[in-house]
């Protein structure tokens, strides 16, 4: 979350919302983790059992191995707890979240810690001209969403990258600019201060 000021910085940052490997849900878990240099690369968890990636499926121990669709890794860092969304408190029925990409559910969430973690009630900004700008990528989920078995009428907003930004927008009753930047791995650089001095809190995410 970014804000500008009148001040020697044109962008100071403050607040910040998080989600990473090991259980990293704030910017004090994050902190600690670098201070203790804990790992958060785990193996990954899954079987056919429970529909999740299924390692053992995919993995050979040669790195060298020339066999298509096999993998030499089985470990990564990975978010977890992506069931535990409380559609209720978005306004959300639970047909629509189960349609809701992943990714723009933690997006939801971090957000609302972002604005928190700044000291600012959420309800303050509400209806001002605050701008979301959403660095993000491809969307997996659409596979799962894709299955004719299961999609539905919100099955296309709920993985559309294109809309992470102005579900943001929306949920909070942003009135600002809102726009999503695919950026494959790095947050955009494109919030211009002459053009953000007009809005109330820009909100950056990646």
């Amino acid at each position: 979350m970014y804000e500008t000021t009148e001040s020697e910085d044109p962008v100071v940052i403050c607040g910040i919302g998080c989600r990473f490997g090991g259980g990293i849900s704030s910017r004090q878990d994050y902190w600690e983790k670098l201070i203790k240099g804990v790992d958060c690369v785990t193996e990954i968890k899954g079987s056919r059992s429970d529909g999740r990636f299924d390692t053992k499926a995919f993995y050979h121990p040669s790195r060298d191995n020339n066999k298509p669709g096999k993998m030499y890794n089985c470990k990564g860092g990975y978010v977890e707890d992506f069931k535990t969304f409380d559609h209720r408190f978005w306004g959300l029925s639970k047909v629509e979240s189960l349609a809701l990409d992943p990714q723009i559910r933690k997006l939801l969430e971090v957000t609302y810690h972002c604005i928190e973690d700044s000291g600012t009630p959420p309800a303050q900004i509400k209806g001002t001209n605050t701008g979301v700008f959403v660095g993000i990528t491809s969307s997996e989920y659409a596979c799962v969403v894709g299955d004719p078995e299961v999609t539905n009428a919100y099955s296309n907003s709920g993985v559309n990258s294109c809309m992470a930004a102005n579900r943001i927008s929306y949920q909070f009753d942003l009135k600002g600019p809102s726009f999503p930047i695919d950026t494959a791995s790095i947050l955009p650089g494109t919030i211009n201060p002459e053009r953000s001095s007009t809005m109330g809190f820009p909100l950056a995410s990646r």
